[in-house]
């Protein structure tokens, strides 16, 4: 191999990852066989220290172009949300739920803002709270739990112990929801709270539960 090209790409500089697959072609194989030889090759294994190397880098292909290449298809991860802590520490999730990278605290609304509180900050469960290269929840659960928050102005989803969730809204009160709930029926009974309790009575509001099927308890 005497050539290494980057295709795709951007915030990660073409050069860091060249240079990341130079390094892991130094020396031979079985002490014998150079792991620069463009046959011997091993792509799954730059792809996978690749992606935990580098976690923007969403997917990754490492193509051999013979006679003496290699061609690294990248493709980055786009910044969905960002998740805090309430020290002030953020990162980017994307739109998988993946922590990838940490990021500036932003103002209300260019993001949005998932506040994790599942966690003590006095036991060693605190040290296992999700941060880069992790998930902050499941794809499907976070994914559905983001399209719910976007229907919501001025939202910012907290997570809780327990499986339950928090939606502070931009009105200053909370929809309060749970891991086994149906989203779309909740997201059905809060029209129905929204058109039944108008903006004067939600002023007072602290709470919408919707954890509860058809039921709505609020206070």
């Amino acid at each position: 191999v005497e050539d290494v090209t980057l295709e795709g790409g951007g915030r990660v500089p073409a050069q860091e990852i060249t240079a990341a697959v130079t390094t892991l072609l130094e020396g031979n194989s079985l002490w014998i066989f150079p792991r620069r030889n463009i046959f011997r090759v091993d792509t799954g294994m730059l792809e996978a220290v690749l992606r935990d190397q580098f976690p923007d880098i969403a997917s990754i292909e490492v193509i051999r172009d013979f006679p003496g290449a290699l061609r690294i298809r990248v493709a980055e991860r786009e910044e969905r949300a960002v998740l805090c802590e309430s020290e002030g520490r953020c990162a980017f999730l994307d739109g998988e739920g993946y922590v990838f990278k940490e990021s500036p605290y932003f103002s209300p609304g260019v993001y949005l803002e998932f506040r994790d509180e599942r966690y003590s900050t006095t036991t060693e469960e605190y040290l296992q709270k999700p941060w880069i290269g992790e998930g902050v929840l499941p794809a499907d659960a976070y994914r559905a739990l983001v399209d719910f928050a976007e229907s919501v102005s001025g939202a910012r989803i907290v997570l809780r112990a327990g499986g339950d969730y928090g939606i502070q809204t931009g009105e200053g009160w909370e929809i309060k929801l749970a891991e086994n709930v149906d989203l779309a029926l909740a997201r059905a009974n809060l029209k129905i709270f929204m058109r039944e309790v108008g903006p004067d009575e939600r002023r007072s509001l602290e709470y919408a539960d919707l954890r509860f099927g058809h039921k709505i308890f609020y206070k």
